[in-house]
């Protein structure tokens, strides 16, 4: 497979220097710097952090949730009505 792929992909390295660490990248892309490609690379690593966030702070309703809340609200507003309508 190695030697398959050989000629489509370019190992490229990138210096930090607020790291003061060597990145070593493999890319299909022959166009960009490797500057260029540690960028891209730590845009994503970004946007993947994002949506990890996301996931694991805000809390998405499925349908069912909404409906299931929905009726215990229903529920509690039958009750509470009972209530005030026997005092």
């Amino acid at each position: 497979a190695r030697q398959e792929y050989a000629d489509a992909l370019r190992p490229t390295d990138h210096y930090s220097q607020e790291k003061e660490l060597v990145f070593n990248f493999v890319t299909d892309n022959f166009d960009r710097s490797s500057a260029t490609t540690a960028l891209l690379y730590r845009y994503s690593r970004q946007i993947e952090i994002f949506f990890k966030w996301i996931k694991q702070h805000l809390r998405i309703f499925s349908f069912t949730e909404y409906r299931q809340m929905r009726s215990r609200s229903s529920c509690t507003t039958i009750a509470t009505y009972r209530m005030l309508a026997k005092a």
